[in-house]
């Protein structure tokens, strides 16, 4: 019997276009297996990598999202949504698991995650809904400490929010 053929995190990396860190992430989350060598460097059977990458199990949006994340952002997700609001001039409001936790003092398992996130949504919508009027003060003081003079205006004239993502795979807004 022949041994399988292994690959390098390298090899693999460059088989499906990601950072080496990647794979290995890949391989903590048990979306790869790998073995380890004598030295402790992760290797992958050849067979399963041409597998992976010939199925339909490739990168969902949220993978690839995530590898983005992983590989341009050292796995720090509200350094990339900062990055962007600053190259496309958006506001940024971060609502994460993290501070959910904290809000209800105990971890909260990947199912209660879930729905919370489905929800976050609706929050938005409500949210501008019932704060339209502090929303529309902020935004005068804000044009005006920028030097913008503005006419008075009314909640009326607010423009209205962008459209959510409809996807599944896209999830709730992380960025208003």
């Amino acid at each position: 019997m022949t041994p399988p053929e292994l690959l390098t995190p390298a090899e693999v990396a460059a088989l499906f276009r990601v950072d080496p860190k990647t794979v290995t992430r890949w391989a903590k989350l048990q979306k790869l297996s790998s073995i380890r060598t004598m030295g402790g460097h992760r290797r992958y059977r050849a067979a399963e990598v041409y597998e992976l990458l010939n199925s339909e199990h490739l990168p969902t949006l949220q993978f690839a999202l995530e590898t983005l994340v992983d590989d341009h952002y050292g796995g720090d997700p509200a350094r990339a949504l900062i990055d962007l609001a600053d190259r496309y001039g958006l506001a940024v409001t971060f609502l994460h698991r993290a501070w959910f936790t904290r809000f209800a003092q105990r971890d909260l398992t990947d199912i209660e995650w879930k729905r919370i996130s489905a929800e976050l949504g609706k929050f938005s919508d409500t949210l501008y809904q019932t704060c339209a009027d502090q929303l529309l003060d902020y935004a005068t003081t804000v044009l005006r400490s920028a030097g913008i003079a503005i006419q008075t205006t009314t909640v009326s004239r607010l423009p209205p929010l962008p459209a959510l993502p409809t996807s599944p795979e896209a999830g709730p807004p992380a960025a208003t």
